[in-house]
This record gives C-alpha cells, sequence and structure tokens, in this order.
C-alpha cells in the first residue's frame, strides 16, 4: 500500500514538473523568436551587438587571436550568453572554443541544462559584432565529432524517426517511448545540412550494433511475457500505471526496430526497411503500435490506403 501511494506521489510530482518545463520552453522559444533578428528557422538567430553590452564579439575569433579567445574565464562566458528573454530554468553548464570548420576561424559552444534536456548553442562570428547563433535542442559538446578525419566537426542529433515530434515533449508522466535516430549533419560552408547517407561507417561501427542489442533484449521481454495474464493493481495503484507496465515491452520493441529501420532507409540500403512490421502493427489493439505504423508508412511513403485505415481507426478523421 506504502508503495502505490509513493508511486501515485511520483506521478504526480513528475506530471507538475514537465509541465512546467513545456511552459518554460514554450516561452523561451518565443522570445527568441522576437529578441533578434530572426532566420526563417527560429532556432538560428543573427544578433548585432555594441561594445557597451560586450567586448567578445568585437574579439577576432580566429587562430591569431587563439590566446585572448581562451584568457576568457567561466564567469565571462556566461555572462556573455545569458539570455534575460531565455527559458529561465536553463543553467550554465559550460563552454568550448572550436575550429568547427577547420579554417582557422574560431566558434564559441555553450551548453545549458535544465532538469530535462541539454540545450547546445553555436556563436558563429559573421563580423565583428554580429554573431549568428544556432539553438539545437539536446545537443552538448559531446555531439561533435570529427566522423570522417577531415578536420571538419559533424553534428549528430537525436532525430524523431516522425519528424513532428522532433524537438516536441510529451508532458504526460506515463507517455509512451518515441523512436528516435542520429541523424548526422555535416559542415557545407559555415551551415549544417543533413548528411546521414554520407557516413556509413559511424552507423555500422556505432550505432546499429547497439540497436541490434536494444531489439534482442527487447524480443526477450516481450517472449517473456508470453503466455501471462496482465497483473491487477495494487491498492491505490491505478488501472492506467498498470496497461502501462504491461504494454511497455512490445512498444520499446516497436521503437527499437523503428530506429534500426529508419537507419536503413537513410542509408538508402532498404528504402522499404519497416513496412512488414508496420502491416503487423496495423493489426494490434495497442493504439500506441498503430500510430508507430502509421509513422512507418508515412515516412515510406506509397502506402495511402493502408493509412487512410489506420488513421480512421485511431480516429483521425
Amino acid at each position: 500500500m506504502k508503495g502505490g501511494s509513493s508511486l501515485l506521489t511520483l506521478l504526480a510530482r513528475t506530471r507538475i514538473m514537465l509541465l512546467i518545463a513545456g511552459l518554460a520552453l514554450v516561452v523561451a522559444s518565443a522570445s527568441r523568436a522576437v529578441s533578434g533578428e530572426a532566420d526563417d528557422d527560429e532556432s538560428n538567430m543573427i544578433r548585432t551587438y555594441t561594445p557597451s553590452e560586450s567586448k567578445i564579439p568585437f574579439l577576432m575569433w580566429n587562430a591569431s587571436n587563439k590566446d585572448a579567445l581562451l584568457a576568457l574565464d567561466r564567469n565571462a562566458i556566461e555572462n556573455f550568453s545569458y539570455d534575460p528573454d531565455g527559458n529561465p530554468d536553463e543553467s550554465f553548464e559550460g563552454f568550448a572554443w572550436v575550429n568547427l570548420a577547420g579554417n582557422g576561424k574560431y566558434e564559441l559552444l555553450v551548453t545549458r541544462r535544465t532538469k530535462f534536456y541539454g540545450v547546445l548553442y553555436i556563436y558563429w562570428q559573421e563580423a565583428p559584432g554580429k554573431l549568428r547563433i544556432e539553438t539545437y535542442m539536446g545537443g552538448s559538446e559531446d555531439s561533435l565529432e570529427d566522423l570522417s578525419g577531415d578536420g571538419k566537426k559533424e553534428l549528430v542529433l537525436d532525430a524523431g524517426v516522425d519528424p513532428a515530434q522532433s524537438g516536441r515533449f510529451d508532458l504526460s508522466a506515463l507517455a509512451p517511448p518515441e523512436a528516435s535516430w542520429p541523424e548526422v549533419f555535416r559542415l557545407e560552408g559555415e551551415t549544417y545540412v543533413p548528411a546521414s547517407r554520407e557516413f556509413p561507417k559511424y552507423y555500422d561501427s556505432d550505432v546499429l550494433p547497439r540497436v541490434e542489442n536494444e531489439i534482442r533484449q527487447a524480443r526477450a521481454d516481450v517472449a517473456a511475457q508470453r503466455g501471462k495474464s496482465k497483473p491487477t493493481p495494487e491498492p491505490n495503484m491505478p488501472q492506467e500505471v498498470v496497461d502501462y507496465q504491461w504494454l511497455l515491452p512490445q512498444r520499446e520493441l516497436a521503437v527499437a526496430i523503428m530506429e534500426r529501420d529508419k537507419i536503413l532507409r537513410a542509408l538508402g540500403r532498404d528504402p522499404n526497411a519497416g513496412v512488414a512490421d508496420a502491416r503487423e502493427w496495423l493489426k494490434s489493439s495497442d493504439p500506441e503500435l498503430v500510430n508507430d505504423a502509421v509513422i512507418v508508412l508515412t515516412d515510406i511513403g506509397g502506402h495511402d490506403k493502408e493509412l487512410d485505415a489506420a488513421e480512421s481507426a485511431l480516429g483521425r478523421r
């Protein structure tokens, strides 16, 4: 009984914390969109400074001035990067000067964090006093790596298999797992562009083995559940908690399969990877599996009749 009560308290607190974080994120995003010369992409903003605001944008961000850049301490960068209109829940985590393009120019990386996610800010010097600021939700300094060995840093970010879910947060404490995959971006000039297909070795060595292990473990969890009956709730435990735990193994298997198949499609190895599993999920009584099938078939394309039937069953039409 005590355990059930504790779980209820945990769920309630988690919902409140997530709601606060979500609302703060919305407010922060809206503020950033108007606090500068924003591009069409709100995560990419041009800002012009005055010398009275900060001297840092007026320094030369290049190899000849490297010592002066490295002399700037944590307090100086934290004060410079502080955005009074930003998310108040974000705290400064760290910074680094990095030659991302391998061209002798330095970019400033600033990482900030809330309780739920990290944010990577990349400052590019367009001209003395003029900076372009890129924002990557879920990113960190570790998201940057030279995958090709050419001296340029690639950017690897978790992307939703469903593009509509990327950068969004489900505020429910019992939210089902969502499929994501590590998407690679490479520098084209001084702009990051999608380039996953150009890095098959990265996926073969660093990603796919991990995903295949997750699929094997998830299949074992599903098999262990087979033949058993769904348990009845303990006193004071909501039925929704029992339902969530019961459905979780199959849902986790689905998202692991979706990650693998998205990578295979992105690499061009199998444009139809995932069709067979999606068709099985369409028959499921679990609406989340049906929704996963819709995501997969939509991403692949050419399955309009099946999608119409599935979306009708889900009550979307």
